[in-house]
């Protein structure tokens, strides 16, 4: 019951809304046999495993009693009183296999479980497609459909698909061992990468020009200058102070590291 309740909802998850609220009687049809179908399959999966069988028609006929009645009663619970009936059915429909049947092969099992697995990706997929939907910031409900069109020329993909050239340019010029070093890179995970987007600066400016910047920036977004949002020169003049302070501190990382390796070279010299 349970799994032929499981692949029930998954069935009309993967249907269309529209085809159950606009469709016509013909559609409509269609996707409760569908749903029937589905729901008595998963009851037949798991009544012909062991020693007794059971015919799929006999499990599709006791599965359509409580169908034809619950779909015009309740539809949106239908699988659960469906695979009920089809329950009921295999109980007294059940009759042992033969002794001398052959068991099925490795490769027609590894068959069956790679169809059975498509299938299910396949109808997970048509309900993402038709029937998932994002909320945006405003409250606004947008099927998935409509956004992917959008999705693939927002600014996120854009960036993300120019970090995978990026990175697989960089493996072909350095070398593939080198790739992973260059992806935990590109995470930004120290936050410089997004400092110096802030301040906008390059990667090699001192710590004179990374203060001149943003002394320069502080003074463009301090709050008193920004009466009417001052809210958003607020949360900007706190990034700025972030990014500065961020940059300041790598920088007095790097110098330390890069005295202390002259010291040692140096006392290295000096013991040969």
């Amino acid at each position: 019951m349970a799994l032929g309740m499981y692949f029930g909802f998954l069935a009309m998850c993967a249907i269309p809304e529209e085809v159950y609220q606009e469709g016509s009687n013909a559609q409509k049809a269609l996707c409760y046999g569908i749903v029937t179908m589905a729901t008595a399959i998963g009851v037949y999966i798991v009544s012909n495993i062991g020693e007794e069988t059971v015919d799929l028609w006999d499990i599709l006929t006791s599965a359509s009693i409580p169908a034809i009645f619950m779909f015009a009663k309740a539809p949106d619970n239908s699988p659960t009183w469906i695979a009920v009936g089809a329950a009921v059915g295999c109980m007294y429909k059940s009759k042992y296999k033969p002794r001398s049947q052959p068991k099925s092969g490795l490769c027609r099992r590894l068959t069956s479980l790679t169809l059975a697995g498509m299938i299910i990706f396949a109808v997970w997929g048509s309900f993402l497609y038709h029937n998932a939907s994002v909320t945006t910031s405003e409250g606004e409900k947008i099927k998935l459909r409509d956004s992917i069109d959008n999705f693939f020329t927002s600014p996120a993909w854009l960036q993300f698909k120019k970090n995978l050239w990026e990175l697989y340019d960089y493996g072909q010029t350095h070398g593939w061992d080198k790739v992973w070093e260059q992806f935990v890179e590109s995470l930004d995970p120290t936050g410089e990468a997004n400092a110096l987007q802030v301040l906008g600066v390059d990667k090699d400016a001192s710590q004179e020009e990374i203060t001149k910047r943003y002394r320069k920036l502080a003074r463009e977004w301090h709050p008193d200058r920004h009466k009417e949002n001052k809210e958003q020169a607020q949360e900007k003049f706190m990034e700025i102070q972030k990014a500065y302070e961020t940059l300041s501190t790598i920088k007095k990382k790097r110098e330390r590291k890069s005295s202390q390796r002259r010291s040692n070279a140096d006392d290295f010299d000096h013991r040969f």
